[in-house]
């Protein structure tokens, strides 16, 4: 995954981040040990980290992923 030029950040279904590569660390300035075992969210800015594990229980629930 460190191959990719773009950031990456593979999470589970509740939105943990189970692993992310170089490029991802370096953009949000984290070691991958602080992000993995995190909640996606943590990347994101309010509203979207508030809202995110909302649309993804629904994606989870319908398979949709409009909002």
């Amino acid at each position: 995954m460190d191959t990719k030029k773009s950031a990456v950040a593979v999470i589970n279904s509740s939105g943990i981040i189970q692993m992310t590569n170089k490029p991802l660390q370096k953009l949000f300035d984290y070691k991958a040990s602080e992000l993995e075992g995190q909640n996606v969210s943590i990347l994101m800015p309010a509203p979207f980290s508030n809202r995110h594990n909302g649309y993804l229980a629904a994606y989870i629930a319908t398979g949709s992923g409009s909002v």
